[in-house]
């Protein structure tokens, strides 16, 4: 996945700093490709980060590992989306059905497809200053779920992490 000449810089920082210590197959390129749909760098890192510790096999679980590469945790669904157009299958991982993925690049399209154009999404949630996590994350993960305050104060302080070093290094977040 090729980047605009003007990106490769952070694209080479996002590869540096944040994927290549975790054995991941998700490139800068890729994230990069999604600032380019209007999905923000560092909501991206942020999510991957709380979903699959980045797309590391090793700390991301049976989502990603052994060929399924479903990076941000899209649960299965029969009915047709644009995500789900791009799956081969499904996968049952604690006693629940996640779309699986042919490759790392088609994994990271599906999810910025699901963030970009999924029904409860409203991209006002994370295109401003400081994305309103509450809201984001009440329908990403569920705000009926048992941990949910665990989680958003987790996505929260990733986001700040991600952010601050991401704007040390000169880029926007």
């Amino acid at each position: 996945m090729g980047v605009p000449k003007s990106l490769e810089p952070l694209a080479d920082f996002i590869d540096r700093e944040f994927l290549r210590p975790h054995d991941t197959d998700i490139t800068g390129a890729m994230v990069v490709g999604l600032k380019e749909q209007g999905i923000p760098v560092a909501l991206t890192l942020t999510i991957l980060g709380a979903e699959t510790s980045l797309g590391d096999p090793e700390l991301g679980g049976e989502l990603i590992s052994g060929g399924h590469y479903n990076f941000g945790c899209l649960k299965y669904s029969p009915t047709p989306s644009p995500w789900g157009a791009l799956a081969t299958g499904k996968v049952k991982v604690r006693g629940v059905d996640w779309f699986s993925f042919p490759d790392a690049a088609t994994g990271m399209k599906a999810w910025g497809l699901y963030i970009s154009q999924g029904p409860s999404f409203n991209p006002g949630y994370y295109l401003q200053a400081y994305p309103d996590w509450e809201k984001f994350c009440s329908v990403y993960y569920g705000s009926g779920v048992e941990d949910y305050h665990v989680y958003l104060r987790h996505v929260e302080s990733l986001y700040e992490k991600f952010s601050s070093r991401l704007r040390v290094a000169g880029f926007t977040a």
